[in-house]
């Protein structure tokens, strides 16, 4: 079942494990439209500053280090350009289709069409061996695994 974002704006934490949560900074070396799971692509913007991209649960979701909150951000080219926040280890709101108590996947099979509700999530297990990144918690709100 796919797991939407009926407005972008919305998306925002609202609880916090604090002894979990975790914050990552990089460059985006995509445009994000809508807030996302991403990981970490080959290439550095800087020093020891990564470059992130949407993340897929393709070879086990490699390089997945947590959920982009923000939207409408455009590949940044320079190490100050397009600086992105990620986050894990917290409860993230905005959601529509969440199941409370299930868990949370990658969307193997998604794309961003259309990229007005697109999230990159489900409930479904793409059977890849790849494990959850969360749980539902509300029936807008999901717990994001710290990893």
């Amino acid at each position: 079942m796919p797991i939407t974002i009926p407005d972008r704006k919305r998306v925002r934490i609202t609880t916090t494990r604090k002894d979990q949560l975790r914050r990552f900074g990089g460059v985006a070396a995509q445009a994000f439209v809508n807030p996302c799971p991403v990981k970490i692509t080959g290439g550095v913007n800087g020093p020891r500053v990564n470059n992130v991209i949407r993340a897929t649960s393709a070879n086990k979701q490699k390089g997945y280090v947590g959920f982009l909150i923000a939207g409408d951000i455009e590949a940044g080219a320079t190490l100050n350009e397009e600086a992105v926040a990620i986050v894990n280890g917290c409860v993230i709101d905005g959601f529509a289709g969440v199941v409370p108590g299930d868990d949370v996947w990658i969307d193997p099979t998604a794309t961003p069409a259309p990229e007005g509700v697109f999230s990159g999530l489900t409930h479904t297990d793409p059977a890849t061996g790849a494990q959850p990144i969360g749980t539902g918690w509300t029936s807008t709100r999901i717990l994001i695994f710290a990893r």
